[in-house]
């Protein structure tokens, strides 16, 4: 007896080993697999144009964005199921997928059926069934359809009862109590005004130097991670006065040893325009967000600040 409970809490506690280790892997996997992205985006002959890919475990989840001529087009893709997209055009393919699936679904039902009918069936017997459950449907839609018109009518009438836009007392009183809110120091405004000033005093006040420090800190640590691996920018610039494009030049070269030749800037003496292009990549971990976040959590100042904004 005692036997057979050792080998049971052995497998049970194997299970729970296992299920420890899946978890940490999982978790490993979030935090440590980098979330990659990738941007272009440029503005030539008064034409922009945008491209951004954003990845995550070898293209287990893809998020796209594209400037086209019928504006932001986005998608979101997990192991290749789209989550979400407002391509009209990928919709009205997947529409016409699932049409074809339905028609050809019904073409396999009408054969299978057809097998499955005897040969003795009674053509006359058949018609007169069918004429009785066409009268039948005719009668249970005509009532169907003066049900629904019944309660069309007693919902319009509810609403125009209901509608608070009849009664003008109503409709003033409730735009003088919306501009006196929003005017003086109880509305939307007067309550973001309160917490931005809340905000300056908190920043003002020496006793926060040591939080401030941390929060930029931490800002800088999060910038630092973001910031694109790989960043080219190239431009051409052209103003109206020759003059004006050479100061530009001038100022651009001698900012050259600060983005290590990164950005391209040329000028166009004899015609006017700016045009550029910028490309940027990256990668950053989540695990770092992680961290950030939990110092600032464990900070009590910070949680502080955070339910006077909030």
């Amino acid at each position: 007896m005692v036997g057979v409970l050792l080998f049971i809490l052995k497998i049970i506690g194997i299970i729970l080993l296992i299920v420890l280790a899946l978890i940490i892997l999982i978790g490993a996997v979030v935090l440590f697999v980098p979330i990659r992205y990738i941007a272009d985006a440029s503005y030539i002959d008064k034409k922009a144009g945008l491209s951004a890919k954003v990845t995550w475990l070898l293209n287990a989840v893809r998020f796209r964005a594209e400037l086209k001529k019928k504006g932001l087009v986005m998608s979101l893709k997990v192991l290749g199921f789209t989550l979400f997209t407002n391509d009209e055009e990928e919709k009205r393919r997947k529409r016409k997928r699932k049409k074809r699936r339905s028609i050809k679904k019904e073409q396999a039902e009408k054969k299978s059926g057809q097998k499955k009918e005897t040969n003795g069936q009674d053509e006359a017997s058949g018609s007169h069934d069918k004429r009785d459950e066409d009268g039948e449907a005719a009668v249970f839609s005509e009532s169907g359809q003066d049900m629904e018109a019944i309660v069309i009518e007693n919902e319009q009438a509810n609403k125009r009862d209901n509608d608070p836009a009849d009664d003008k007392s109503w409709s003033d009183d409730s735009a003088a109590t919306q501009y006196e809110e929003d005017s003086g120091g109880g509305g939307l405004i007067g309550n973001i005004i309160g917490k931005i000033k809340a905000v300056i005093s908190f920043i003002r006040d020496p006793e926060n130097d040591e939080l401030i420090a941390l929060i930029l800190k931490t800002l800088k640590t999060l910038l630092l991670q973001v910031r694109p691996r790989e960043l080219e920018i190239e431009a051409i610039v052209g103003l109206e006065d020759p003059a004006d494009t050479a100061k530009v030049l001038a100022i651009a070269y001698m900012l050259y040893p600060l983005y290590d030749g990164c950005i391209r800037v040329e000028g166009d003496f004899i015609d006017q325009r700016i045009d550029g292009r910028i490309h940027a990549a990256g990668r950053m971990y989540l695990i770092v967000f992680a961290v950030a976040g939990l110092k600032l959590y464990l900070n009590k100042d910070f949680m502080k600040l955070l339910h006077r904004i909030l």
